[in-house]
C-alpha cells in the first residue's frame, strides 16, 4: 500500500513622450523606464568598510542575481460550437494575462510567432519630421513646428495597422501645444480633441507639457466626452477575433460599443491565425457598422492541424502527437489546451496543462465561463499560480514517517474521508481525492494532520 501511495503521488504536481529626443516613438518605453527601479549598473557602489575593521566584520557584497528566465507557454482554447466562440477567446486571453501577471511563465504571442504582427518601427521620414518639429518648437518657430508634426502624423496614419494610439495621441498633443503657444486656440483645441479620440486614456506627461497646456488638453477632452455620442458595431469574418478601440481591448467580435464620442476612432481586430485588420472609423450620431475582413496567415495551417489533433487526444489525459507538434511549432515545452462548449448556465471550458518534455498532464479541470462576469477575472488570476506550480514545481515524493502504515492508523480514514490514497511528508497529510463525473486530474489535498 505504501508503495502504491508513493507511485500515485509521484504522478501529481504540488498545487498550490519623456525624452524629447524620442518624443513620438519612445514615450511609452521612457515612461516604463522612469517607473522601474534603477538597474544594478546605476546603483552607487557600496561604501567600503574602514581599513581598521576586521575583514570578518565587513558586510558581504553580494553580486546581483539575475531573475530566473520565464518559460514560454502556449494557451489555446478551441470552441466546439459557434455560441462558444466568445467564451473560448475570453478564457484564452484572460488566462494569458493572468499568467503574464503571475510572472513564472511567459505566454506566447501566437500572432507574433506566426509572423502576423511585428513591432512598429519608426519610418525615417516620419522620425525626420518629428525631429524637425522639435527643433522648430525649441526655437519658438511654432507654426513650422506644428506643420512638421502634422506632416509626420499624416505619414504615420497612412498605415493604420502599425498605429500605436497612445503615440499618435502624443503627436497630436504636441501639435496642439505648438498652436496654443502661438495663440491659435481653435486649432489647439481641435488637435487636443483628436488626441482624446485616438486614445481616450492618454495623459500628457508633465515632463513634456507645461501645466497650462495640460489644463487646456483636459478641457478639450472633457468637452469631447460630453459632446454628441454614437454607437459602433463590429463584426468579423472569423471567430475568435479580439477587438480593440483606441488601444484598449473591448471584447470579442461581434461587439457593439455604445456612447462613443462622435469622431474618428482607431479600430484594430486580431485573431491568432489571421493577419490583423485595422482602420480609422468615423462614428456619427447615427452610429456605424464595420465588418473586419481578416486574411489567413499561410504559416497558421500547420498549427491548425496540430491543434485539431491535440484536441482529439485530450481524452487520453497526456500529451499526444498533436500537443507535441504544437510545442515544436511554437518552441515551447508547456501547453494549456482547452475546449469550450455551450452549457445551460454559460460556456463550459475544459482545460489540461501539459509538460511536453515528460508528456505528463500536470493539471486539468473545468470552469463555467460567462464573459464579463464580475468573478471571471479573479478566477483566472487564481488559476494562473496553480498552473505555474503544477508545471514548474517538482512532483511531491511521499515518504511515510516512522510507525505503522498511515492507512492502518485508527484515526486516518475518519479524518481524510473518502479519498483514494494518502501519505505523510513532514507531518502534513497528502491525499489523493477520488473524482466523480467526467475524467479529470485528481485533486491533491493538503491537511495539517500530525
Amino acid at each position: 500500500m505504501r508503495g502504491l501511495i508513493t507511485v500515485l503521488l509521484l504522478a501529481l504536481p504540488c498545487l498550490a513622450l519623456a525624452d524629447e529626443d524620442e518624443v513620438f516613438w519612445g514615450d511609452e518605453a521612457d515612461e516604463e523606464v522612469a517607473k522601474s527601479p534603477r538597474s544594478w549598473e546605476d546603483e552607487a557602489p557600496a561604501a567600503k568598510a574602514p581599513d581598521s575593521a576586521p575583514a570578518s566584520d565587513a558586510p558581504r557584497q553580494l553580486a546581483p542575481q539575475p531573475l530566473p528566465a520565464r518559460r514560454a507557454i502556449a494557451v489555446l482554447v478551441s470552441p466546439r460550437d459557434p455560441a462558444a466562440n466568445q467564451a473560448a477567446a475570453a478564457f484564452e486571453a484572460e488566462l494569458a494575462r493572468a499568467l503574464e501577471a503571475n510572472g513564472r511563465l511567459e505566454p506566447i504571442d501566437l500572432l507574433r510567432k506566426l509572423g502576423g504582427r511585428a513591432d512598429p518601427m519608426p519610418r525615417p521620414e516620419v522620425q525626420g519630421h518629428f525631429e524637425a518639429g522639435k527643433r522648430a518648437y525649441n526655437d519658438l518657430d511654432l507654426e513650422v513646428a506644428a506643420r512638421e508634426y502634422l506632416t509626420a502624423l499624416k505619414l504615420l496614419l497612412e498605415r493604420p495597422e502599425n498605429v500605436v494610439p497612445a503615440q499618435v495621441a502624443h503627436g497630436f498633443a504636441l501639435t496642439g501645444a505648438a498652436y496654443l503657444l502661438n495663440g491659435d486656440t481653435d486649432r489647439a483645441t481641435a488637435s487636443f480633441k483628436r488626441a482624446a479620440l485616438i486614445a481616450s486614456g492618454f495623459e500628457p506627461p508633465p515632463t513634456d507639457f507645461s501645466p497650462d497646456i495640460i489644463e487646456a488638453y483636459e478641457a478639450a477632452r472633457t468637452e469631447t466626452e460630453a459632446g454628441p455620442k454614437g454607437a459602433l458595431t463590429v463584426t468579423a469574418n472569423v471567430a475568435h477575433a479580439a477587438v480593440s478601440l483606441g488601444g484598449r481591448p473591448v471584447g470579442i467580435a461581434p461587439v457593439k460599443l455604445d456612447e462613443l464620442p462622435v469622431g474618428r476612432h482607431h479600430l484594430l481586430v486580431v485573431s491568432r491565425t489571421r493577419r490583423p485588420w485595422a482602420s480609422f472609423v468615423e462614428v456619427g450620431e447615427g452610429g456605424a457598422t464595420v465588418t473586419a475582413q481578416l486574411e489567413a496567415l499561410p504559416t497558421a495551417a500547420p498549427l491548425d492541424r496540430a491543434l485539431e489533433t491535440a484536441v482529439v487526444e485530450m481524452s487520453a489525459q497526456k500529451a499526444g502527437l498533436g500537443a507535441r507538434d504544437l510545442g515544436n511549432l511554437l518552441e515551447t515545452g508547456y501547453l494549456v489546451l482547452g475546449t469550450a462548449r455551450t452549457d445551460t448556465v454559460g460556456t463550459l471550458v475544459e482545460y489540461q496543462a501539459y509538460d511536453l518534455a515528460s508528456g505528463r498532464m500536470a493539471l486539468g479541470g473545468r470552469k463555467t465561463v460567462i464573459p464579463g462576469a464580475p468573478t471571471f477575472e479573479a478566477e483566472m488570476q487564481a488559476l494562473a499560480p496553480q498552473l505555474a506550480a503544477a508545471l514548474l514545481d517538482p512532483p511531491v515524493v511521499a515518504q511515510a514517517d516512522d510507525g505503522p502504515p498511515l492507512t492502518e492508523r485508527a484515526w486516518f480514514w475518519p479524518v481524510i474521508g473518502g479519498t483514494a490514497a494518502a501519505a505523510v511528508v513532514g507531518g502534513v497529510v497528502y491525499a489523493i481525492a477520488a473524482t466523480r463525473g467526467p475524467p479529470q486530474a485528481p485533486s491533491l489535498l493538503l491537511t495539517g494532520v500530525p
